[in-house]
């Protein structure tokens, strides 16, 4: 038997031609600012977003079905008000004490068993402060008499846990430790410290629970795909800031990623702001980020920026649980379903069409598949196809399979040639240079202060 899919991507959606204007000026300016020798030929922005454009042909059945959500605001946009709330998980109180342990000598062993008798009430009864039964339970611990004076001290009734750890930690010498491990970060090498100042951080964001209203958008919107990487004090490979602005190491290895998510059917951008601007939040930062992929009666909850394994304000739970109650309301089923989690699952569900996006459902645990619990019973396994193979140039129109730029290659020639000119070279001298970076392979993903150096060092010689 046949079941047809409460998602139906066979709805069309027609803008009028205001919103096609308006859609066209928003992008205009993205560019304006993040390449400001953008020539405007206009083919590629006309072409998505024109009459008929790719993007109202991919993402018209969710506007469709979004215009129907009172949280609606009228600019491919559901803004709903949420407060987080973060809760102490056991996990990492108990990699802490793990990590504690690694480092500990002998003769730090009274420190070490002090802030363990502390953790394991914080573990066990979620308290913030030292109370009776934490004062008791240190008390009743065998500590040499050198220590144990300074340790009843600092673990008195009232005080802040964090502050009783941090006491300890500091006399017995183990806020000096450190670990440097060089990652990889972007495509590149980085070293990295995850010694204390790092594993004592992450205690203390897990065991301060506190509620904070954040807004959580769920967008459609060009900028917000152009703009996945825009974080509060973060980014990602996704960025598409090639003047390299941005005070992150990022250049933007993934970032056509962001055309490609724009022109497919299934994605769509969730992300929280603690500040925001209700009619346009596309244009302020993003404080947390996730992609979402709609469609055959499913939701697929990929990687959450820039936390990753997510502890941090159960935003992970949270996105989803927003995204859940939206697509209920906005297809009029029953805000019921049934989740797991795991790459396995995602790689079952998901189908990338070409290379451009990055899958990160194929590398984090905690993504995840939403079934709509349907009354019929059926469990729709079908895939969900996310990405397109080639993408259009905002330039020109032509279609190009490159990931770390948003403009084929001819664009990216004339966007070299006319921004060397503007530092001084004429038409000859600076196609001479754009030849001799094309033919090093060097002129993909070029950002503006490279080419900057380049033009410097040629005329150097």
């Amino acid at each position: 038997m046949n079941y047809a899919t409460i998602m139906d991507k066979s709805v069309c959606y027609t803008p009028t031609a205001r919103e096609s204007e308006a859609v066209k000026k928003s992008v205009h300016r993205f560019f304006d600012t993040n390449f400001p020798h953008y020539i405007r030929k206009g083919t590629g922005i006309e072409k998505m977003f024109g009459e008929g454009g790719t993007f109202w042909t991919s993402k018209g059945w969710i506007i469709s079905a979004m215009e129907k959500s009172p949280y609606y605001n009228g600019n491919y946009q559901i803004v709903v008000e949420k407060t987080l709330k973060r809760e102490i998980k056991d996990d990492v109180i108990c990699e802490f004490i793990h990590y504690l342990g690694s480092i500990c000598e002998e003769w730090q062993d009274d420190y070490y068993n002090a802030i363990w008798a502390v953790l394991v009430e914080v573990k066990n009864r979620k308290v913030k402060y030292v109370d009776d039964q934490i004062v008791g339970r240190v008390n009743s611990i065998e500590l040499k008499s050198v220590n144990k004076e300074y340790i009843k001290k600092a673990v008195h009734f009232g005080r802040k846990i964090t502050k009783v750890i941090n006491d300890l930690a500091g006399v017995a010498g183990f806020s000096c430790h450190s670990d440097i491990r060089e990652v990889e970060q972007d495509g590149r090498k980085v070293k990295k410290d995850f010694g204390w100042n790092r594993q004592f951080a992450e205690l203390c964001d897990n065991i301060s629970p506190t509620e904070v209203k954040e807004t959580v958008v769920i967008s459609v919107h060009p900028r917000d795909y152009l703009g996945i990487a825009d974080g509060d004090n973060w980014t990602t490979c996704y960025c598409t800031d090639k003047r390299n602005k941005s005070r992150y190491s990022y250049s933007g290895g993934n970032c056509n990623a962001t055309l490609s998510y724009m022109s497919d059917s299934s994605t769509i951008v969730v992300y929280s702001q603690i500040k925001t601007d209700k009619k346009h939040p596309e244009l302020l930062p993003k404080h947390r980020c996730c992609l979402f992929y709609l469609g055959e009666d499913k939701i697929v909850q990929s990687r959450v920026y820039p936390d990753c394994r997510d502890h941090n304000f159960e935003s992970a739970k949270t996105l989803r649980e927003v995204v859940q109650m939206v697509v209920a309301d906005i297809f009029d089923i029953p805000n019921y379903w049934g989740n797991i989690k795991g790459t396995d699952i995602c790689e079952k569900i998901l189908e990338i069409d070409g290379n451009i996006v990055y899958p990160d459902h194929k590398y984090f645990n905690d993504c995840n598949v939403s079934f709509a619990r349907r009354i019929d019973g059926y469990k729709n396994e079908n895939k969900i196809c996310i990405g397109t193979a080639k993408t259009i140039c905002p330039e020109c129109g032509e279609l190009h399979t490159r990931n770390a730029n948003l403009f084929c290659d001819d664009c990216e020639y004339d966007f070299a040639v006319s921004y060397l000119m503007s530092l001084g070279w004429n038409k000859d001298g600076a196609e001479a240079i754009a030849d001799a970076l094309e033919e090093d392979c060097a002129l993909d993903g070029i950002m503006t202060e490279e080419l900057e150096e380049v033009s410097d060092d040629y005329k150097d010689r």
